[in-house]
């Protein structure tokens, strides 16, 4: 008798303990999505099965700088083909590219150029469309490991938080994307910092649709004194052929030189587009 007059003073206890713990849950929007369910919700709002269908792209873009707007032309072919042209006002056109296995630029005053070590990655990154759209595989080729999910605000807009680790000759650096809780699509990643050591945040806007798959067509890049601004005028699919992302002659040249042990020149940092870090 006494044990069930126990319980029933008990029973409202744990019910307002249970109706607390569903109030908290659903104030913090419930549990947390894990790595997987954002990367994959992310796909699905950019394009899914039809991400599979883009063999290749070219965009053109416009940058404004202190000395003019530069002009910039990005082609890429799948899997991690990139060729991109740079007009610089004053100076001239850069080039930049990569087959997936040499990385090569090309400067007004230098000429042409094997890339090496990071600098390789610094052309793959040229294409950073294609890098979205190939989210995981990007995630894994910069050899970064997850470190956690958080919810967070940006912008005004609740967001998910992918937080990520990257260790490089025993340096660690941390960067993070930001997901739209609401549609998935990734609003912006910080980057670890440059020259100044304050971390570069990217933001991606004005998504529009291409032949069923989503592109940003606005690129900001806050990491010092001015924000850049990268607007992509022109974005189109699968008509990249394989002779545009070849490698010039004189690459092979320069290739083949350093194969047979050769002393080659000097390598320069690449400057391109900004670089997305991801």
């Amino acid at each position: 008798m006494l044990a069930r007059q126990n319980r029933a003073r008990l029973l409202p206890l744990v019910t307002f303990g249970l109706l607390l713990v569903a109030a908290g849950a659903s104030a913090h929007g419930g549990e947390l999505p894990t790595a997987d369910e954002l990367i994959d919700k992310a796909l699905e709002a950019m394009g899914g099965k039809a991400i599979n269908k883009v063999e290749s792209y070219s965009a053109s873009s416009e940058m404004t700088s202190a000395i003019g707007t530069m002009t910039i032309e990005t082609f890429w072919v799948r899997p991690n083909r990139v060729f991109v042209r740079t007009t610089i006002p004053q100076m001239g056109d850069m080039e930049m590219g990569t087959d997936g296995t040499i990385g090569w630029m090309s400067h007004p005053m230098i000429g042409y150029q094997l890339l090496v070590g990071d600098q390789m990655d610094q052309a793959r990154k040229q294409a950073i469309h294609a890098r979205l759209l190939r989210l995981r595989e990007t995630i894994k080729e910069n050899d970064q490991k997850i470190e956690g999910v958080g919810e967070t605000e940006l912008d005004g807009v609740k967001c998910y938080e992918l937080r990520l680790i990257r260790k490089a000759n025993g340096v660690a650096s941390r960067r993070a994307m930001y997901f739209d809780a609401a549609s998935g699509l990734i609003r912006a990643m910080r980057v670890a910092g440059g020259p100044s050591g304050a971390p570069t945040v990217i933001r991606f806007a004005d998504w529009k649709t291409i032949d069923g798959v989503k592109f940003f067509h606005r690129m900001e890049l806050e990491g010092g004194p001015a924000t850049t601004v990268i607007k992509y005028v022109r974005i189109e699919l699968n008509k990249v052929s394989p002779e545009r992302v070849a490698l010039p002659e004189e690459v092979k040249k320069l290739a083949a030189e350093r194969s047979s042990g050769a002393a080659t020149r000097p390598s320069a940092s690449p400057t391109s587009q900004p670089q997305s870090g991801s």
